[in-house]
């Protein structure tokens, strides 16, 4: 099923497909949905109604998700490595297709769940065209440490808290 297919069936069942940020096949019958977290209750709930099965514990890291026979014959410490690779490019992929803004939260999310390695994340959100060009402040470093050094050094009185 392509990933325009998915796109179709799911709004067919009433899901706001502005609202799924990527579709991935990581396993055989298998389909993965990205979603704001926001979402994910009202989705559930979609394909609860319409009697669609989902899996709570499913593992992208499993290694027993590799469905190619040329797996089979290899070490758990190889396909362990193997299913990190397909993974780290799943999600590459996925944090391609998203808005820099968007890419950041969602990157943050597969770091935090191991999902995704650190270099990916940046290759990919330094590549974005649509990430911020400039720093927002242009705060000019030994000033703020002069001001640091002199809010440590002024005494504490009443008046320093100003009036309310």
């Amino acid at each position: 099923m392509t990933y325009t297919e998915a796109r179709r069936r799911l709004s067919r069942l009433g899901v706001d497909s502005w609202r799924i940020l990527d579709v991935c096949y990581p396993a055989h019958s298998v389909v993965g949905l990205l979603v704001h977290l926001q979402y994910k209750p009202a989705l559930l709930s979609l394909l609860e109604k319409a009697k669609i099965p989902t899996l709570d514990t499913f593992d992208p890291l499993d290694p027993d998700n590799l469905a190619d026979p040329k797996f089979d014959s290899v070490s758990a410490e190889e396909r362990n490595h193997a299913i990190s690779l397909i993974n780290d490019d799943r999600s590459r992929k996925a944090l391609e297709r998203l808005r820099y803004p968007v890419a950041v939260s969602v990157s943050r999310y597969l770091l935090a769940q191991a999902l995704v390695s650190d270099e990916t994340v940046s290759e990919v959100l330094s590549a974005k065209e649509d990430r911020p060009k400039t720093a927002r402040h242009y705060d000019d470093m030994a000033e703020d440490m002069a001001l640091d050094e002199y809010e440590h050094h002024r005494p504490a009185s009443r008046s320093s808290f100003g009036s309310l």
